[in-house]
C-alpha cells in the first residue's frame, strides 16, 4: 500500500498505479531511498538475466520484466538515431558497499552521497535500475542530458516502462543531484500515469517523505 499523501507529496491520481505496492523489495514499485532502506537490507532479486542483443559494458544484468523492456527500449531509440549503452544495473549489496566506499574515498562524504546510495538504499540493488552512456560521449555527467540519447530518454523512457529516477531540480526531494543517465523500471502503466500526472519522482508519486539526506 502507499503511504499516505502529504500536501507536500500528494499521490498524483490515487489509485492510477497498477502495482502500487512501495514497500516488499520484490516489487517493481518498491521505494527506495536514503531514509527508506530495502527490507531485507541485503535483498536480492530472484529473477536476474543478463542484457542481450544490446550494447554493454562489461556483464550488467537486470530482472527478467526490465530486461525485456530495456531491450525494446534500446531498439526504439536506435532506429532514431539515440543509441545508448548499458553501463552498470544490478550491484548486490557488497557490490554497493564496495562501490560507495570508493566514492567516500575520491570525493568525501557530502559529494558522493550526492552520487552514490549506501548499501541497502540503492536502486541498483533492486536489479531495476541501469545507468546507460552514449559511447563515445559523456559518461556519468550532466552533460548527458542534452545528448541525442539523453534527450530521447527524457521523451521517450516511459513509454518503456522507465523513469528518470533523479531528475533535474529535485534533490531535495531524492538527496541525489540530477542524473539522466540512471533509468528505473516501474511498469509501462505506472510510468505512463507518472508521466501523465506531471509528477517526475516515484517517492512524490508514492506519496514517501522527501529524503534530502540519510536522517
Amino acid at each position: 500500500m502507499a503511504a499516505p499523501a502529504s500536501a507536500e507529496f500528494p499521490v498524483a491520481t490515487p489509485g492510477v498505479a497498477v502495482a502500487a505496492d512501495y514497500t516488499s523489495a520484490s516489487s517493481i514499485t518498491v521505494v527506495v531511498t536514503k531514509r527508506r532502506p530495502l527490507d531485507p537490507v541485503d535483498y536480492a532479486p530472484v529473477d536476474l538475466v543478463d542484457l542481450t542483443d544490446v550494447p554493454v559494458v562489461g556483464e550488467p544484468r537486470l530482472r527478467e520484466e526490465a530486461a525485456t523492456a530495456y531491450a525494446e527500449m534500446w531498439l526504439a531509440a536506435d532506429a532514431e538515431g539515440a543509441g545508448f549503452v548499458a553501463v552498470s544495473a544490478y550491484r548486490s549489496y557488497e557490490e554497493q558497499r564496495a562501490e560507495h566506499e570508493d566514492y567516500l574515498t575520491r570525493y568525501g562524504r557530502h559529494e558522493a552521497e550526492r552520487a552514490s546510495a549506501r548499501p541497502g538504499h540503492s536502486e541498483h540493488q533492486t536489479g531495476l535500475a541501469v545507468d546507460v552512456n552514449n559511447v563515445p560521449a559523456v559518461s556519468f555527467s550532466a552533460d548527458f542530458g542534452s545528448t541525442a540519447a539523453g534527450l530521447w530518454l527524457a521523451a521517450h523512457a516511459h513509454e518503456h516502462g522507465f523513469i528518470i529516477s533523479y531528475p533535474a531540480g529535485k534533490e531535495q526531494v531524492t538527496g541525489y543531484k540530477w542524473e539522466p543517465w540512471h533509468l528505473r523500471y516501474v511498469g509501462a502503466e505506472n510510468a505512463k500515469a507518472m508521466r501523465d500526472s506531471g509528477v517526475t519522482t516515484l517517492q512524490e508519486f508514492a506519496g514517501v517523505e522527501a529524503s534530502p539526506d540519510y536522517g
